[in-house]
């Protein structure tokens, strides 16, 4: 079954992007994308969210609160954070997301490989996690 994937970033050129390189990898991961910070929520439910990868920086509902508010209400759901930085540097944005355990990363612009890394490592935790102990 595949994992699925929810990205949310203001800018649509972004989301694009993203949802581009991930294509090479659409045997594995169903991608939804959305701009609108507020729907979050309802799209893991929706669809069954297994990873949520946000942006930090988002006019409606910054990434830091989507992030708290998924670890509250779907504590399954693995975050990544990424983030160009804005009035200050992106480091310092992404650090603050580490301080509510989300331990993956990332500082725009990154590459593909390190996004994939990222993906399939939490996803592999997860599938760790949900397989039954002998």
């Amino acid at each position: 079954m595949k994992k699925r994937i929810l990205i949310v970033d203001d800018e649509q050129n972004t989301l694009n992007a993203i949802q581009r390189e991930l294509r090479r990898v659409a045997d594995e991961y169903e991608v939804y994308t959305t701009t609108n910070s507020k729907k979050v929520p309802n799209l893991i439910n929706e669809h069954q969210i297994n990873l949520l990868i946000t942006d930090i920086l988002m006019p409606e509902k910054d990434g830091i609160e989507v992030a708290a508010e998924t670890l509250t209400q779907y504590p399954s759901v693995k975050i990544i954070t990424i983030s160009g930085g804005g009035q200050i540097e992106a480091e310092a944005y992404l650090e603050m997301t580490k301080t509510l355990g989300i331990s993956h990363t990332l500082r725009k612009p990154f590459n593909t490989d390190e996004l994939l890394a990222a993906i399939r490592q939490l996803l592999e935790e997860t599938e760790d996690l949900e397989k039954p102990l002998h």
